[in-house]
């Protein structure tokens, strides 16, 4: 009896050495430090807009309520002295308001207008070209506020001619202190007279501007 072994014979696999091998990655970021910018202010423009002086007369006083007293009640049968009746003397220096005054002060330059209401006009228009030359609006942009602004200004112009006695008003103190700066650089006018004589002249100058984004 004879047995025969049979081995299997296997097919030996071809490898394609020169079949490329892909590869397939997965897509990444690579982490960067956020790098904080600096934020830039926004630009202001500013337009500044004027109105002419105006009278200083909202001068109020509140007083208090007081009992009436009759005319029953205030009868004297005594002759009075006249010698002593305190006379108020009153000051002659006390500032007279525009409307009231006889001859207005000439602003230089306004020596040619004739007439009170022409060297109103004229001293009006001078100072308002003084503030759009001199005033910075710029000092709004620096305090971050913006829309219409308001700067009220009352000042004296004595009988010397020189101004005095600025004053201004604004919720800003840069404001003010901007204001009382350039109205301090008004020229010395030719003061007003009353009676013939020189006398101190009250004003009040509104100072708008708009501070636009």
């Amino acid at each position: 009896m004879e047995f025969e072994t049979k081995i299997p014979k296997y097919e030996q696999a071809m490898v394609d050495e020169e079949a490329p091998i892909e590869f397939v990655m997965q897509k990444f970021k690579v982490y960067e430090e956020p790098v904080p910018q600096k934020e830039e202010k926004a630009k202001v423009k500013s337009k500044l807009i004027t109105e002419p002086p105006k009278i200083v007369d909202d001068f109020t006083v509140d007083l208090p309520v007081q009992n009436v007293i009759t005319s029953n009640q205030n009868v004297s049968d005594k002759i009075v002295d006249p010698g002593a009746i305190d006379v108020v003397k009153i000051d002659k220096d006390i500032p007279v308001l525009l409307d009231f005054i006889e001859d207005v002060p000439v602003y230089p330059g306004c020596e040619k207008a004739k007439g009170n209401d022409a060297r109103k006009k004229c001293m009006s228009d001078k100072i308002a070209n003084l503030v759009k030359r001199k005033f910075s609006p710029d000092i709004a942009g620096e305090l971050g506020i913006h829309g219409m602004q308001k700067i009220y200004v009352e000042f004296k112009n004595c009988k010397t001619g020189e101004v005095k006695d600025v004053r201004a008003r604004s919720p800003h103190t840069e404001l003010e202190h901007e204001a009382k700066r350039v109205i301090n650089k008004i020229p010395i006018m030719t003061p007003g007279m009353q009676r013939n004589k020189p006398v101190d002249v009250l004003y009040s100058l509104p100072i708008i501007f708009e501070v636009r984004n």
